[in-house]
Order: structure tokens, then sequence, then C-alpha cells
């Protein structure tokens, strides 16, 4: 499967089986985490078979089921943590799990009771991970037009760029981005203010970087 074909098939997923994460799965996470935290200077940390933080939440849109999975996206930056959290999302897609990033609907003082912070962390962000009752459906969309901003000369991989930023999940759907290629170069800027607006360029840049090869998962 192609970087692009998983970035297709990874949606946001609320309800989830009471079925374990294997082993094997969870040590490729906690290795990817590891190599992160290190390259990146984020702090992220895991918690698996531990329902506290999303304990008594129904299945209804922006809430939870079943959920006993999560990493802690801790950082000083929340592009950084955006960043690294889609590329855990991803991984976690590969392996065969689904995800889905969650900002408010959990209880956020059961995960902060849990983690450690280093001086001007903070956590940005948690990402629910576990095998869903579904694969999720995709969401609505703007357009190519909507987001994109072009100058002169463009790169052969632009469509494929286009198509991986408006894939990436933004907080509410806002997708308030633009996409700048000005002669060749192709930038990933903020468009208005928004709910988790640096966390979500974190998320659209990683899906930029890894069409272009900067980073591979």
């Amino acid at each position: 499967m192609s970087i692009l074909e998983l970035m297709r098939s990874r949606h946001s997923v609320r309800a989830y089986l009471d079925k374990p994460i294997e082993d094997d799965k969870k040590n490729a996470l906690n290795e990817l985490i590891a190599a992160l935290n290190a390259d990146y200077g984020t702090n992220v940390q895991i918690f698996f078979d531990d329902e506290t933080a999303f304990k008594n939440a129904t299945a209804s849109y922006g809430n939870f089921q079943g959920c006993k999975n999560y990493a802690a996206l801790v950082g000083s930056d929340p592009v950084t943590a955006g960043y690294v959290g889609e590329i855990l999302a991803l991984k976690a897609q590969s392996l065969g799990l689904n995800s889905c990033f969650v900002a408010l609907t959990y209880n956020k003082g059961v995960v902060k009771s849990k983690i450690s912070l280093k001086k001007g962390e903070k956590l940005q962000c948690s990402l629910a991970l576990g095998y869903g009752k579904t694969q999720g459906t995709p969401r609505k969309s703007k357009t190519r037009e909507q987001v994109l901003d072009v100058r002169g000369e463009v790169p052969d991989n632009l469509e494929q760029i286009v198509e991986a930023c408006l894939l990436a999940p933004t907080a509410i759907n806002q997708q308030k981005f633009k996409i700048i290629c000005e002669n060749g170069d192709v930038k990933i800027k903020k468009s208005g203010l928004g709910f988790y607006t640096d966390f979500d360029l974190g998320i659209i840049k990683c899906h930029k970087d890894l069409i272009t090869e900067k980073i591979t998962l």
C-alpha cells in the first residue's frame, strides 16, 4: 500500500471493539514513539489496556465507546505534536489499527494525572487507538481550488501533495490551511483562526512531507 493509499484508508474511529492490541504491535508503537521523541523533542507517552480516560463515554459524535488505548501527545510546540501524532496515527493504520485525535471529549484530568511533564511541556492532544467497530467513513472536504494558491512553476507531485493535505484530519473538520506553490516550492500555511489550528498545521505538514519523501514511516 502506498502512503497516499494509507492516508485514504484512515478515518476517525470513535467506537472500539473489546479486543486487545497484540504485543508485537505494542512493541512497534513503543519503538516508534521512542524514535519520534528523540528526533523531534516531544514527550509522547502511550497507555494500553486503560479505560479510565474514556470511561462512561458514549458513541455519538465527538464521544467514544470502548477505547482502552491512547497516546498522550505531549510537547512544548503544538505544530510538532501534530506532526508526530500523525506519523503515529498512520503507523497504527499500517498495523491494522484504527485511531482518532481527541482534544476535549475524554477525561483529560485522568490523562494529566498519568503523564510526566518536563518544563515548558503540555498535553497538546491525545490519540485514541485500537480495533474499530468500523473503519470509519470519509468526511466532507474542501476542494483543490479552495486551498491551493499557485504562482509560476509547479512540481510534478503537486496534485499528490494537494490530495494528501486534503486527506489530513483537522479539528471539527475546519481545514483552515492554504497550500502555497511558488516557483516549484510548496509550503503549508494557516488560513484564519480556529480550534487547534496549530496542531492541525503539523498534521498537514506531515502529509506533505510524506508525499515528498522528506520523511518515511
